[in-house]
């Protein structure tokens, strides 16, 4: 049944409608994710080695120049609201590391698309957390839904058809910049007073957070949470269940 959280009042006075959460649209965006993922898998790997590394320069280049015109929309000064458009969620970081990770294989770029991309970053995919704060708000939603989408395609794409593998390092690096992120989100939620990273409280749709308890409890559940999904994802892999050679 679709559900539209009520109003948002930030912290500048004036209050906003928010994303309808289980409707058609959003339905419709979820289908076409793994419609996506898919065929883009089927088509890359029937690609030659050469055709699909060019492809994936280019389309990496694309998606990043998608992300700098977004971001400049979204942070002139007229426009932004700090309390939530601001660049502090981690999947607004993933709007530059997703581009980063398709076209130049670096390797925490690629750590960071594939644990992010594949664990935190489906949670906005399912339970969409926006106020229409902008001038735009159909342009605002469509870069909601366009920026998630690649977040999870790209990897599944890196992992699936390129042959990306995570390794036990990925994951330490992974865990150390997302534990150092969310403590710089603390600060910047106190500052702002926005919810970056959902620290700050729930976000105001309908969450899975609401199942692990209240507010701050749900924070260290949720961090045990991903931490321990992280690990079984880079176990997962059959070169990480080798046993150290003797």
């Amino acid at each position: 049944m679709p559900y539209t959280p009520p109003d948002w009042t930030s912290r500048n006075g004036r209050s906003y409608r928010t994303i309808t959460q289980f409707d058609r649209r959003h339905l419709g965006v979820l289908v076409l994710v793994i419609v996506l993922c898919g065929v883009l898998v089927v088509a890359v790997r029937s690609l030659p080695r050469s055709t699909a590394k060019a492809a994936r320069k280019v389309a990496g280049a694309v998606l990043g120049v998608c992300s700098f015109a977004y971001y400049l929309w979204v942070l002139a000064p007229s426009r932004i609201v700090w309390d939530e458009t601001a660049p502090f969620h981690i999947t607004d970081i993933l709007r530059v590391i997703t581009p980063l990770a398709l076209a130049t294989s670096n390797p925490t770029a690629s750590a960071l698309s594939y644990y992010w991309g594949f664990l935190l970053n489906p949670m906005a995919l399912l339970f969409p957390d926006m106020a229409y704060v902008l001038d735009r708000p159909r342009l605002q939603e469509l870069a909601y839904w366009f920026f998630h989408t690649a977040a999870f395609v790209v990897p599944t794409v890196l992992t699936f058809a390129l042959g990306y593998r995570p390794t036990w390092r990925d994951f330490r690096v992974t865990t150390a910049i997302t534990l150092a992120w969310a403590a710089f989100a603390t600060q910047v939620n106190r500052v702002t007073g926005g919810n970056y990273v959902f620290l700050s409280g729930y976000p105001r749709g309908w969450s899975i957070l609401q199942l692990m308890g209240r507010w701050p409890y749900y924070i260290p559940v949720a961090a045990v949470g991903v931490i321990g999904g992280w690990a079984i994802m880079t176990w997962l892999w059959p070169h990480n269940r080798q046993p150290a050679a003797r």
